[in-house]
């Protein structure tokens, strides 16, 4: 096998390190990344946790007032089956089930972005491990071009010393 000489062994060492240094790099931005996702993910069920929370205590404050409202229209003498006292409680109830609605649709948008930007991250994740591969596949070829290269000079300063002429 042919020589390479200091110059081309430093030429190498340098690849390598600089492609172990670039995998690396790549692996850590996919970690995080992966990490990203896994947050996103659990932000995703806890917005959808909060929001049926809120949609609960929407609920009980809401029956809360319609309570007060009955009693009340009750001890005004009103007749609470009478059409102007049904149409409020009822109106009132529909409004409390609009509010319901919205609060858990609120939390079905949030979750659904959560979801989609954990999916970003798990897509970034994936094009940075490829990317570390394929630093990896680079520095393999550039050790061989080195290597070749470093051999290449080494043998044309040979051929120079021992004939006294330049191999151009």
């Amino acid at each position: 096998m042919e020589s390479i000489g200091i110059a081309g062994i430093m030429s190498l060492v340098g690849t390598g390190v600089s492609t172990v240094a670039q995998m690396s790099a790549a692996s850590a931005a996919a970690q995080q990344d992966a990490n990203n996702a896994a947050i996103a993910d659990a932000n995703a069920k806890q917005a959808l946790f909060e929001s049926t929370v809120a949609a609960q205590d929407n609920d009980f404050q809401a029956n809360l007032e319609l309570g007060a409202f009955i009693a009340g229209q009750g001890a005004s003498g009103l007749n609470l089956g009478s059409g102007s006292a049904f149409l409020q409680r009822r109106t009132k109830q529909e409004l409390a089930s609009k509010d319901r609605a919205r609060i858990e649709h609120s939390g079905e948008i949030d979750k659904t972005n959560l979801q989609a930007q954990a999916a970003d991250y798990r897509a970034s994740a994936s094009a940075k491990k490829r990317s570390g591969t394929f630093s990896a596949i680079s520095g393999a070829l550039d050790l061989g071009s080195s290597y070749i290269s470093s051999a290449a000079k080494v043998k044309k300063r040979k051929a120079t010393t021992i004939t006294g002429k330049s191999g151009t």
